[in-house]
């Protein structure tokens, strides 16, 4: 009889208490190299050696640090993930789910998603601060995943491409576009509750004359005019199925033909229980009543449903999501 694996489970909530609370005072910054635990607590002024001690020892048991003698250091594997300034830090990431734990009763939130089939009335009473809070984090740890998905936008050779990037949150997404294809024309649809960061934003990087905010909620209306190419990044898993068909089909309307859609979100694959990453965040998609859980194939089924033909697959290997690149093949 093993119970590792239980008491790991049990324990689960608490190390990831401790985890957000050593990205709050930002050790990780400073174990790129090997340090004490007493020159620690005098760098991030903290007051106890020995509770240093007992949190970094936990980090090390985990796996993401490894101790030699008295010495502490992260692994290599995680330097880029645990720094708050590098390029693939999930540091923004640790944030937005402290946030949530700390907005949200979530086992009790857990247990309504469960067992009813909305779960707005918890959703709404944070809505605003949410919203923004994960746009941020987004914006923060989105800017690698765009530069990879701008990319694919390389197959519109036209002089002057029209792209749609939906539910564009801060920008970060069209500026990439933007830099990668410098003739083409960006529309923002995105709610409210985003014009604010995204103008700013566009601005800093001086897109004013590339890229276009406009204040629209897909789930509500139509897309008025016909695009070369279409963004959907991280957008689907926030809606039920029904929306998510809606939304489909309103891509495609708004696709001239052979036009492309990007859909980029965590995608499972045909057995749905890989990546993990991707699964685990299907929890997530649970507590706020969403229900993804597509894989590629059955985002592929969707697909032909509109006359949207799926071409090509990408994976990213620092990445949980995944890239589909759909083709409009009619008028």
């Amino acid at each position: 009889m093993n119970s590792d694996l239980l008491i790991q489970l049990m324990h689960s909530y608490k190390v990831s208490f401790l985890l957000f609370y050593a990205v709050d005072i930002g050790i990780f910054n400073y174990l790129t190299n090997q340090i004490a635990a007493d020159d620690l607590c005098k760098i991030c002024s903290f007051h106890s050696v020995e509770k240093m001690q007992i949190m970094l020892n936990i980090f090390v048991r985990i796996g993401l640090l490894k101790k030699e003698q008295e010495w502490y250091c992260l692994k290599s594997e995680y330097k880029e993930l645990l720094v708050s300034t590098s390029a693939h830090s999930m540091v923004h990431l640790l944030k937005l789910e402290k946030f949530l734990m700390e907005n949200y009763n979530t086992y009790n939130k857990l247990v309504y998603a469960m067992e009813n089939d909305s779960v707005d009335d918890f959703n709404n009473q944070h809505k605003h601060n949410m919203e923004y809070t994960y746009g941020q984090a987004m914006e923060n740890g989105g800017r690698y995943a765009a530069l990879q998905v701008s990319r694919i936008f390389r197959k519109l050779t036209m002089k002057e491409p029209r792209i749609l990037d939906v539910g564009g949150g801060t920008g970060s997404y069209a500026i990439a576009i933007a830099n990668v294809l410098k003739n083409a024309q960006i529309d923002i649809y995105e709610r409210p509750e985003m014009e604010s960061v995204c103008r700013d934003n566009i601005i800093l990087n001086r897109m004013e004359e590339s890229i276009s905010y406009k204040s629209i909620d897909i789930t509500k209306e139509e897309i008025p005019q016909k695009y070369d190419g279409i963004l959907m990044s991280n957008l689907l898993h926030l809606f039920s199925r029904e929306i998510v068909l809606q939304i489909m089909k309103k891509a495609s309307n708004g696709l001239s033909k052979d036009g492309i859609l990007v859909l980029h979100d965590f995608f499972l694959e045909d057995n749905h229980t890989e990546p993990l990453q991707a699964l685990l965040f299907t929890i997530d998609w649970l507590l706020i009543g969403a229900k993804f859980n597509y894989s590629t194939n059955d985002m592929k089924l969707i697909g032909e449903t509109y006359e949207l033909e799926l071409v090509d697959i990408k994976r990213y290997k620092e990445l949980p999501t995944t890239s589909l690149v759909f083709v409009k093949r009619s008028e």
